[in-house]
Order: structure tokens, then sequence, then C-alpha cells
């Protein structure tokens, strides 16, 4: 299980989710950061799923990102398992989807 409530071994699958894989030890979990429920490392900006509905800002579609109370200007909140970030449509400073009329 863990050691000193930080590390711990992880299983056969790899780590549970709220742990990620050591990158220094391949048998190691390390509990992600608070805001994350799901991460890819141990800082605020590498969570890959959120806590509750909050969605995550990413810098790009394939990276890991911040949680966030709102999405920022010219971005709205999409998907649901995880919750995230989306450019609205290039013209639109505020939009509820991709469409150009949202």
């Amino acid at each position: 299980e863990s050691v000193n409530g930080l590390v711990g071994e992880c299983e056969s699958s790899g780590c549970r989710p709220g742990y990620y894989q050591s990158a220094s030890s391949s048998n190691k979990c390390i509990k992600c950061h608070s805001s994350c429920k799901e991460c890819e490392g141990g800082e605020e900006n590498k969570c890959t799923a959120c806590l509750g509905n909050i969605p995550i800002q990413k810098e790009s579609a394939a990276s890991s990102g911040l949680c966030v109370d709102n999405c920022p200007g010219g971005q709205f909140q999409s998907g649901t398992s995880p919750v995230v970030c989306t450019e609205c449509y290039a013209t639109c400073k505020k939009c509820t989807s991709q469409d150009l009329n949202q």
C-alpha cells in the first residue's frame, strides 16, 4: 500500500486512479496533486481528470492540464469524462460550443 502516505507499490496493471507511475521507479505510484482526480505527474498542471465537475484547461488537446473553476474567455466547458475547456470558433469571444452561431 502506501509509504509515508505518498508512495505505494504499483499493481501489475499500473497505478490506481489518483496516483501516477514514478519516472524513477516503474513499480512506485505517487499521489496526484490534490486538485486532480487522475494525473500523469505530481504538479497541478498534470491533471487528466479533475475532482467533481471541474473542467481541465489544456495547452493542447493531447496534453494534461490545470483544473479550473471556469473556462477562460474564448473557451467553453465540454465533455463528460473528463470535462475540458475547448476553444470557441475563431471569430467568437464567448461561446457555448464550437459552432459559429453558438
